[in-house]
């Protein structure tokens, strides 16, 4: 949680929010995307077998809209760029195919260059930073 000492635009979704009011934030790939809805604030860690759109839908949120499902859950989102009319894969290394709402601002990053959790391990201890 944040709380800004003037008001700004959330980068992802471009909402207004407001000077000294509580704002929720949360990693969404590759940025940062702010929220005032309290609802945002449920967040709740879900297995790979657990029904987390139920949980999104019960809250009245868009379990479809992955700025929502970011905030309430553990799932994490990548845009990555599908070459040709082929449609995408239903996975790509530890990510599987979720779709949603698109969320223009983001742009989508090369199939290439996807990480899996190893993968940024590895890159990780390599060049001593967090990734």
């Amino acid at each position: 949680m944040v709380i800004a000492d003037r008001p700004f635009r959330c980068p992802v979704t471009r909402t207004r929010l407001p000077a000294w009011k509580p704002v929720w934030r949360k990693h969404y790939k590759g940025t940062t995307v702010y929220s005032c809805d309290p609802r945002h604030a449920r967040w709740r860690h879900f297995s790979r077998d657990e029904d987390s759109q139920s949980y999104v839908a019960n809250l009245v949120l868009d379990p479809q809209n992955s700025v929502d499902v970011t905030f309430v859950t553990n799932l994490e989102f990548i845009a990555v760029e599908v070459e040709g009319a082929e449609p995408p894969p239903q996975r790509i290394k530890d990510f599987e195919l979720f779709s949603t709402t698109p969320t223009g601002s983001v742009r989508p990053i090369r199939k290439d260059d996807v990480l899996a959790e190893t993968e940024e391990d590895l890159a990780r201890r390599a060049s001593g930073k967090r990734i």
